[in-house]
């Protein structure tokens, strides 16, 4: 049972399979500081491959083996009584259906506090921006994994400076052990890491690359991710006739072995929070060619410019790989260097578990506060709260 001097931290997510945030998940829970925080991992279903390098590391993570989605009341009643029973002090949500039903839990007798995470940019319609907004409210504290995240959610939803905070996303300490030296081949390999997805933008960056591989022989690209639109992307590299120049990896567990064996990165989103696959290959001393777009700006301030093209210009990205794979080595190897001092400055792991430790440590004194305010009316609320939760399921 959790104690006022180890309080109990719930670290929510809908699943926790693969992906950018479930790689986060499992990199918090080898940083957190488990001497002074007792910290788990739950999922409301499917306990994939993120949920078993949690469990690696001796984290406990538990499921609570019910559909996620915002509109299933059973969801939160289901969440409600997970808490209650192992008496957590602080949830941390992340992904909209985790933050949606943490939120509702807040207000429900008894409840721990709770911490709901933005990870993207919150550009929304007006009635999009109302029901988050709403959501928002209901929490103790809404964190912005970037400045521009966190400037959004104070104009676009009109939130308390107090409730917004800002926290980095951090890269794992593995990618920041030393590096390999850049490869010695005849073809000059990109890479880019990412869900298949239209926001990852890599249509456009496979009609550049066929640009590029006309003028240049000895380049190639490996697009590492799975998702909805792999066969559209497969169709197109066979349009373009890029088989062999191209390889379509799928998902890939050993991300940073991927990037040890890559001359280049490169990231063409639409948007991005703060990509984690952009700060992993940063820290891997990786040159790369990124989009213009919220998120990426701020992740690679004091990177030298001119590597930095508009999403959808197909001839600026055309231009750019070919000028970045004509570079000596010398000069890749400086860019590399100076990729790496820019992420340990801004996305260090000893800064993000700091940040967090203390974020955890001051909502579990909110908690404490309120359930003290409140001692046996929050008890009998809380047991004739439960007796509705479990009829609702």
């Amino acid at each position: 049972m959790a104690t006022p001097s180890r309080p109990r931290v719930i670290r929510l997510m809908p699943v926790l399979d693969f992906g950018g945030v479930e790689s986060r998940i499992v990199t918090q829970a080898a940083l957190i500081d488990h001497q002074r925080l007792d910290y788990r991992v739950c999922t409301f279903w499917k306990k994939g491959a993120a949920a078993l390098k949690v469990e690696e590391l001796g984290v406990r993570v538990d499921c609570l083996d019910v559909d996620p989605s915002p509109k299933n009341p059973r969801a939160t009643a289901r969440l409600y009584e997970y808490l209650q029973d192992s008496r957590a002090d602080v949830v941390h949500a992340s992904i909209l259906e985790a933050n949606v039903h943490a939120a509702l839990n807040r207000r429900l007798p008894g409840a721990a506090s709770v911490a709901i995470e933005e990870v993207g940019m919150p550009q929304r319609r007006l009635a999009a921006r109302v029901a988050f907004g709403a959501v928002y409210r209901l929490a103790d504290v809404v964190i912005g994994v970037s400045q521009r995240t966190c400037e959004a959610l104070r104009s676009e939803h009109h939130l308390p400076s107090g409730k917004v905070r800002l926290v980095y996303n951090s890269v794992s300490p593995l990618f920041l052990e030393p590096c390999t030296p850049l490869p010695d081949r005849r073809r000059f390999r990109f890479l880019a890491v990412g869900r298949l997805v239209e926001v990852k933008n890599h249509e456009t960056l496979l009609r550049a690359f066929k640009h590029t591989a006309t003028q240049l022989p000895d380049v190639e690209l490996h697009l590492a991710g799975e998702g909805p639109l792999r066969e559209k992307l497969e169709l197109l590299v066979r349009e373009l006739g890029l088989e062999g120049r191209v390889t379509l990896l799928g998902f890939q567990s050993d991300v940073r072995k991927l990037l040890d064996d890559a001359d280049a990165y490169v990231i063409p989103s639409f948007s991005e929070g703060t990509s984690i696959s952009l700060a992993e290959a940063m820290a891997r001393s990786r040159p790369f060619v990124a989009s213009f777009a919220d998120g990426i700006n701020e992740a690679v301030d004091g990177y030298p410019a001119g590597w930095q093209v508009k999403p959808t210009d197909e001839q600026g990205w055309a231009s750019a790989l070919k000028r970045l794979a004509g570079l000596s080595r010398r000069e890749r190897l400086s860019l590399g260097e100076t990729a790496r001092r820019v992420v340990e400055a801004r996305m260090s792991p000893a800064g993000y578990a700091r940040t967090l430790n203390g974020l955890y440590d001051e909502l579990a004194g909110l908690t404490a506060a309120r359930r003290g305010r409140f001692g046996p009316l929050s008890t009998a609320s809380s047991a004739l709260a439960r007796l509705m939760a479990s009829q609702l399921r």
